[in-house]
């Protein structure tokens, strides 16, 4: 695969405030991808992005210290072409108006797969005194359509949330006291499968077949079409400072 990209970054900082712009395209060649059950170097891709940044400090008087940031990446589009001379009569406005699925029969093999168009970071980091911290990350991702392979056309959107604490020279100088809760409110989530993700998600059945006799229907491939991903969890950390 070979990639080819074009960035702009426009910046402002004062104080304690900065924001940043960057508008990117990224033409990708030789794009890897399955083909009758084979990886083949099959595809060109373009894609277009834009990332903004936020990050803001704020010091109000019964804290040290509140710093926080949020980070936006939208994907005005994300183009595909497999060979098929049908993709080109898919305009850049209908990959922007994300109809190309419904619109055209075969929208899925000419546009990337996998991709949120909408991602959203956002955390913030509070010292309520010199020893205790207090770190919060939130991120949202939208739906995300599916490679064209994929029987599940597209992955639900999703937010989670996650928390840690951390309090330092916990009993002694040098050993601080670490508390981690990940996905917070217990999201359940998916993300995509990989490779062909080809297996689908209707569970298996034994199906008459013409002649009369029963056989198991089971996956439609070897390869995952969602990945589950973890639910809450804790974690308690001792960590050990050395001079």
């Amino acid at each position: 695969e070979k990639a080819t990209s074009v960035e702009a970054g426009i910046y402002y900082n004062k104080d304690n405030l900065s924001i940043q712009l960057s508008p990117y395209l990224t033409w990708n060649s030789n794009v890897v991808d399955v083909v009758d059950g084979r990886f083949e170097n099959a595809n060109e891709q373009q894609i277009m992005g834009v990332d903004i940044g936020l990050m803001k400090t704020f010091t109000p008087s019964w804290l040290r210290s509140v710093r926080t940031w949020v980070y936006l990446t939208w994907l005005p589009w994300a183009k595909q072409d497999s060979g098929n001379i049908l993709c080109n009569n898919i305009s850049t406005g209908d990959h922007i108006m994300g109809t190309v699925d419904e619109d055209y029969e075969y929208g899925r093999e000419c546009r990337v797969g996998d991709i949120s168009r909408i991602k959203v970071w956002a955390g913030a980091q509070v010292n309520f005194t010199q020893s205790l911290t207090s770190t919060v990350l939130a991120r949202f991702y939208s739906a995300r359509p599916t490679v064209a392979s994929n029987p599940v056309e597209s992955v639900d959107a999703f937010a989670t949330m996650d928390i840690n604490l951390t309090y330092r020279n916990f009993v002694m100088d040098g050993l601080n006291l670490g508390l981690r809760v990940g996905n917070l409110f217990n999201a359940v989530y998916f993300h995509p499968g990989v490779n062909g993700a080809t297996a689908g998600d209707t569970p298996g059945e034994m199906v008459m077949g013409e002649d009369g006799t029963e056989s198991w229907q089971g996956s439609s491939g070897s390869y995952n079409s969602l990945i589950p991903q973890p639910a809450r969890s804790i974690q308690i950390t001792l960590q050990s400072d050395f001079d």
